[in-house]
């Protein structure tokens, strides 16, 4: 079962890997990612083009690495902005608890009120659109989770007899969350950070599908399966691969946290 377990998070995070690796050297795109060529509008998958061209003539393959890239940057950026601030929020209120720690959980209980997409939605709508409000917007979407798991982290840490001995000893709040605490919470944290940069990924590719993401001409992979939709009859390629790519890396992400939180138990 272990050794099940271990090859599953190998081939998880091999997949993982591959993608950041295609994505960022620039030598692996063998077309610029906005070249245009009407005559080889709609060619199918091939050796000149590995995954046809769409309605511009436009390099699928060169606009999945691409569109890899920008999807990759702006989840990223989302999850490290919201890891940080649910961990500014979470230790203190675990540990503190009374009336900022009650405080704290239910201003992130009504962030849950709402539903992620609609929020999210509200947010790009009140912010200006680019990328910077995209990222925000995904951020706010994921401080509760973070808030949550970091905070009940430290209540499960709390009655054990290094965080007594410390606060015997006088240990500073600071220090006891951070140098003490967070460093045994590593393993949750890293799998929460793992499946919730999945959801961001997933929710980029959402908002960009309905346009209000990622705007052209950088390419994303939501947007490229918005654009491919009303040609899925004559060239299901261009809707095919970057759907492909959105699943797959979705699961792949998911796998691997949930293997490290100790979920996913094999035969």
């Amino acid at each position: 079962m272990f050794l099940n377990k271990r090859k599953s998070l190998a081939l998880a995070a091999a997949l993982a890997i591959l993608v950041v690796f295609l994505a960022f050297p620039g030598f692996f795109s063998p077309y610029g990612v906005n070249e245009i060529n009407a005559g080889d509008r709609f060619s199918p998958p091939g050796s000149k083009h590995l995954f046809g061209t769409d309605h511009l003539g436009r390099d699928v393959f060169s606009r999945v690495l691409f569109g890899a890239r920008y999807s990759l940057l702006c989840a990223v950026s989302a999850i490290i902005i919201s890891f940080v601030s649910g961990l500014l929020i979470g230790l203190p209120a675990g540990y503190m608890g009374g009336f900022f720690g009650n405080s704290a959980m239910r201003l992130m209980d009504a962030i849950n009120a709402f539903p992620g997409l609609l929020l999210a939605l509200s947010l790009l709508a009140a912010l200006k659109t680019g990328v910077a409000s995209l990222v925000v917007s995904i951020a706010v979407l994921f401080i509760p989770f973070f808030t949550r798991v970091s905070r009940n982290g430290v209540v499960g840490e709390m009655p054990k007899g290094y965080v007594r001995t410390a606060q015997i000893q006088g240990v500073g709040t600071a220090r006891l969350l951070f140098a003490h605490i967070l460093p045994n919470l590593k393993t949750t944290l890293l799998s929460s950070f793992i499946i919730a940069f999945s959801n961001a990924m997933l929710a980029e590719a959402s908002l960009s599908y309905l346009g209000i993401g990622i705007q052209p001409p950088m390419p994303s992979w939501g947007r490229m399966l918005s654009e491919a939709q009303p040609y899925v009859q004559n060239a299901p390629w261009c809707a095919i691969v970057p759907a492909v790519c959105i699943v797959g890396s979705v699961l792949a992400l998911q796998a691997g946290g949930r293997i490290l939180d100790g979920q996913l138990v094999g035969d």
